[in-house]
């Protein structure tokens, strides 16, 4: 920044050398002389208009146009250009060897910051007049009671990043002694909402010379702000300890260029927390000792993330009871509403990649209540990757992976394998269903998609096994049941629930459900509606000693919505199952009496293999030819008499 103090150690040159004779010399030709003396200590093109002198009440210089040349790689215009420009310095100060401004205003300036591929500043300005000092040269001691900017531009072009362009800049800054502090305040409005800056650093001469410095920086925009306290450097750098205080963070996020963030319930759409932050020089940023609070979830943890390009995130998040509701829409299966219909936001997917450890006392998902969990989320383009290593949840424990991929579209998916766990709180809470408990091991696979939790459901497809009790079925009593024809208000106890189940089109179809009861074993088949929230499944239970120990089926009907389905035995379901070999029996013998009467009234027998249609028309048949032979034997006899 050494090309900022040969800017204006010229100027004061000029107003304490020549303030008698340069009001001798007409403007047009001392802003020549001026702009040619800049071209020469800059190293750069410098061009300057209507340039003018004053003595009173300060002594200064002052320029209705400015303009700095970029370096010779950029071709997007000027480095600094201004309308205004205005300097005025204590000129006893500056004979004394101090530079001493009272005052610098720049009316609606133009900054342009660029790094070139190899990785250099249009900020770098080496090159002086013949003889001068370098750039290694000390810097003189330089005081400022107040720089003024109005309506200012500023615009930064790093490295594959997206240009940072600030407009309508209000700075104000002080800076009354050489070796103290100065302060500023400053709006800008770089992204369409004003943010107000405020702030110290603690030697703007090293500042200047490149070296971070002691600084605070406080910043407050639509929906919150932060404030940071450390070191301080113009590469960007810092290092140090932060506050973050928001109320709105989709505001806050928009007014400092990332629009469009939508967050769910639990995942900061508030949030407040601080830790030790550091960001070097090459785009590293690195978070120690966080604490964070995002909406009512407080977390632990450590981070570091590759700025430079999309932000690549590895990270360790520790956290107590996390609440995480809002991501399936808040409600759990037995609302009576079905599932939710909002629109599921997974947008956020797309904002950065890595690797994030992630661990919980508890979670609450809505749907689903897990206890102590740990795992790790890999995210890669817009897809989640959820493995956990061990999830407490219903008694039991979860392991496997599951997927959110928003690449195209919304879709979730997974394989998981469950043990122990006790099957009437998770079926409570997974399909309103609490009529069935008892400890159980289960396996599945599973793929939805769809913009919201209702056309996830109702997509799903998948797998999977069971292997439960003992345990009770609520709410049906089969002794009671196949012994007097009601058994509802009782409970029937199982020693084992085994079957296999294949989903498709958000409903679950079972053929092979096998139930052992220390009466019974009872057969189960049906379809489940996973996304309709209802069911129609049959139970088959069975009597060996009934019918002379051929045994009877008595099949149980459960239909209706998961709410409130109905319980009752299918006497039609009954008739078909058990008296299919009394119907064969009635059958055969109603036929033997059909053939028998046939042969005594019409003479028709009824052979082997042979139905009674065939054998009457076979019957008919054989009449009408016997009577056309004999009808054409008298024909023919008569014919050969004549």
């Amino acid at each position: 920044m050494r090309w900022v103090f040969r800017l204006v150690g010229l100027v004061v040159v000029i107003v304490i050398a020549g303030v008698g004779a340069l009001f001798l010399i007409p403007s047009e030709t001392l802003g020549r002389i001026v702009s040619s003396q800049l071209t020469a200590q800059m190293g750069r093109e410098v061009t300057v208009q209507d340039v003018s002198v004053s003595i009173f009440p300060v002594a200064g210089v002052r320029t209705e146009g400015l303009s700095i040349a970029n370096a010779e790689w950029s071709e997007d215009g000027p480095l600094l250009q201004a309308g205004l420009a205005q300097i005025g310095v204590d000129t006893l100060a500056a004979l004394g060897g101090t530079l001493k401004f009272r005052s610098i205003e720049l009316q609606s300036p133009e900054i342009l910051l660029q790094e070139a591929r190899d990785g250099s500043g249009n900020w770098e300005i080496s090159a002086g007049a013949p003889g001068e000092a370098s750039d290694s040269a000390p810097l003189p001691l330089f005081t400022l009671d107040e720089l003024i900017i109005r309506n200012g531009t500023f615009r930064y072009d790093a490295l594959d990043v997206a240009p940072v362009v600030a407009r309508d800049i209000d700075l104000n800054l002080t800076w009354p002694e050489a070796d103290g502090p100065a302060t500023f305040t400053a709006k800008v409005n770089p992204f369409g909402d004003l943010l107000t800056l405020a702030g110290q650093l603690g030697s703007p001469l090293t500042l200047m010379d490149g070296e971070p410095v002691s600084g605070a920086l406080a910043v407050t925009g639509p929906g919150g702000g932060f404030e940071f306290e450390g070191q301080l450097g113009l590469a960007p750098e810092l290092q140090g300890q932060f506050t973050l205080s928001l109320k709105d963070t989709a505001a806050f996020l928009a007014g400092v260029g990332v629009p469009g963030v939508e967050l769910p319930e639990g995942l900061g759409r508030a949030a407040s927390g601080q830790g030790a932050v550091t960001l070097t020089r090459d785009g590293l940023f690195a978070l120690r000792d966080g604490v964070l609070k995002l909406d009512q979830n407080q977390l632990t943890a450590e981070a570091d993330v590759e700025t430079r390009g999309k932000p690549k995130v590895t990270a360790r998040v520790d956290a107590g009871a996390l609440d995480l509701r809002g991501l399936m829409g808040g409600e759990s299966a037995d609302s009576g509403e079905g599932w939710p219909k909002d629109r599921l936001d997974a947008s956020a997917l797309a904002g950065f990649d890595g690797e994030i450890a992630i661990s919980a006392s508890s979670i609450d998902l809505g749907a689903f209540k897990l206890g102590a969990s740990n795992g790790k989320m890999t995210l890669t383009n817009s897809r989640a990757v959820f493995a956990l290593n061990q999830v407490a949840a219903y008694g039991g424990t979860t392991t496997g992976q599951f997927v959110v991929n928003n690449r195209s579209g919304l879709s979730v998916g997974g394989k998981m394998t469950v043990a122990g766990v006790e099957l009437k709180d998770l079926l409570t809470d997974a399909a309103g269903i609490s009529r069935l408990s008892g400890p159980a091991n289960l396996s599945f696979d599973f793929l939805g998609s769809g913009p919201s939790v209702h056309a996830i459901m109702n997509s799903l497809s998948g797998s999977g096994s069971l292997d439960a009790g003992p345990g009770v079925i609520s709410g049906i009593d089969l002794d009671q049941l196949m012994q007097t024809g009601n058994g509802s208000g009782g409970t029937t106890v199982f020693k084992s629930l085994t079957g296999s189940f294949g989903i498709e089109g958000g409903v679950l179809r079972n053929d092979d459900l096998n139930l052992q009861t220390p009466l019974f074993q009872i057969a189960g088949e049906g379809e489940i509606g996973l996304g309709a929230q209802n069911m129609d499944y049959l139970f088959l239970p069975g009597v060996d000693t009934a019918r002379e120990g051929r045994g009877i089926t008595i099949p149980v009907r459960v239909k209706g919505p998961w709410s409130g389905p109905s319980i009752r035995p299918d006497l039609s379901e009954a008739l078909e199952r058990n008296l299919d070999e009394e119907k064969k029996a009635l059958e055969a013998k109603a036929k033997e009496a059909v053939n028998q009467k046939l042969e005594e009234e019409l003479g028709v027998k009824v052979e082997e293999g042979q139905s009674v249609e065939e054998a009457v028309q076979q019957k008919v048949g054989d009449e009408v030819q016997k009577k056309v032979e004999e009808e054409l034997g008298k024909g023919l006899l008569k014919l050969l008499g004549d």
